[in-house]
């Protein structure tokens, strides 16, 4: 009987976040200060000194040392200005890479929550997969009965589960087993199911049609099997046994497909008795 298995998640690595800039210290704060000070009045004390050995005198003197003091103040105010620059920046960086990584956090914890979801969904279709598997494997006809209609409505509910609840389906018929009433109704009832889910067109008008299927019934032993205006990728029925009831089809009915061509069902009449 086959198994599933739950893929493991890819291994990505998580992103990570530029890290932010360190909080300026206060004694760097105070270094900076200081020597911004420093500056200006060494610059001040410069230009009065420069401007008193120019030879000027009276007023001239005057108006040379009031534009040297603007000067060392311009200087000074530069100068602050542009360490209130640099403490904006880097106010403004951090500010930035804070953002960034909590939007990457919130990023990582809505990932992990999907993966979580999947992996939840998974293991739930794994033992729903398991527990019907087991039902069908039972001693009891009522259980096995249970058992294709548990397996049937998770393959009409998950897509990319229908080849493998297919695949339990053939497994069974291909199971050899002493066909008695109980016996023949639960074969009956995987045929009827097959078939319901193979159909292009149904009476009631219902999507219950599963595109793309593979089957394997190679040497089973079909009894009243129809299997008219059914499409499926590919089938087998080598040896197949279709019943005294059920006649063997002729060599261009290809058992009620409509069709030929690639991905058509397949039928070897030479090798299927009757």
């Amino acid at each position: 009987m086959p198994t599933m298995t739950v893929p493991e998640p890819d291994p990505t690595p998580e992103p990570t976040a530029s890290r932010p800039p360190e909080p300026l210290p206060a004694r760097t704060a105070a270094t900076v200060a200081i020597v911004v000070a420093l500056l200006t009045v060494a610059a001040l004390v410069a230009l009065l000194w420069w401007v008193s050995h120019t030879g000027l005198t009276g007023a001239d003197l005057t108006n040379a040392r009031l534009s040297a003091i603007r000067i060392g103040l311009s200087i000074a105010v530069g100068g602050g200005g542009v360490f209130a620059l640099f403490l904006a920046w880097r106010r403004q960086r951090s500010t930035e890479a804070d953002h960034l990584q909590q939007e990457r956090a919130l990023e990582h914890q809505r990932q992990v929550a999907i993966d979580s979801r999947d992996d939840a969904l998974e293991r739930r279709m794994t033992e729903l997969y398991t527990k019907s598997a087991e039902l069908l494997g039972s001693d009891k006809a009522p259980v096995r009965l249970a058992g294709i209609y548990a397996l049937e409505r998770l393959g009409q509910s998950n897509p990319d589960q229908r080849q493998s609840v297919i695949n339990v389906f053939c497994a069974y018929l291909r199971t050899p087993g002493d066909l008695d009433e109980q016996e023949s109704q639960v074969r009956s009832t995987i045929q009827r199911v097959l078939t319901s889910h193979l159909r292009t067109r149904t009476a009631c008008g219902t999507n219950t049609f599963w595109p793309g299927i593979e089957l394997d019934l190679t040497g089973t032993t079909l009894l009243d099997f129809d299997f008219s205006s059914c499409a499926v990728q590919q089938a087998t029925f080598n040896q197949a046994d279709f019943g005294a009831r059920h006649p063997s089809p002729g060599p261009d009915s290809r058992a009620g497909c409509p069709s030929r061509k690639p991905g058509s069902a397949t039928w070897s009449p030479s090798t299927t008795r009757t």
